[in-house]
């Protein structure tokens, strides 16, 4: 596959340096990714949050291109896994009205695989 200007997505886009892209990652993208699943644990016992977190999935689904795989550093592929489960677990939690933290559990299982991946695979 060949990667163009708009394949890669967010900062590498605009010609930012390797080294400031994992500034940005370390820095910025895991801590705000960690209070995301801290709100999803806060906000699971509310009636709509499942019917929320669905229609982020199916958006998600809809417009991410998942065939990047070559052009970003974090597995595409892996990432479209994570959000048909998120979106089965959360049509799980409308069905059944179970108000276990199952949402935020599997967004923190994302940030663990997408911290681990980043010591993993090489910085694009």
């Amino acid at each position: 596959m060949k990667c163009k200007k708009g394949d890669f997505g967010g900062v590498k886009d605009r010609g930012v340096s390797i080294k400031n892209r994992k500034l940005i990652f370390y820095g910025i993208c895991i801590w705000v990714r960690l209070g995301l699943v801290y709100l999803a644990y806060k906000l699971n016992e509310k009636v709509w949050f499942p019917y929320l977190i669905a229609g982020i999935c199916l958006f998600s689904l809809y417009n991410v291109k998942f065939d990047k795989d070559e052009c970003v550093w974090w597995s595409r592929k892996m990432h479209y896994v994570i959000v048909c489960i998120i979106l089965l677990a959360s049509i799980y939690q409308v069905i059944s009205k179970d108000k276990r933290p199952i949402i935020s559990l599997l967004i923190l299982i994302d940030l663990i695989l997408g911290l681990g991946s980043s010591f993993i695979l090489k910085w694009r």
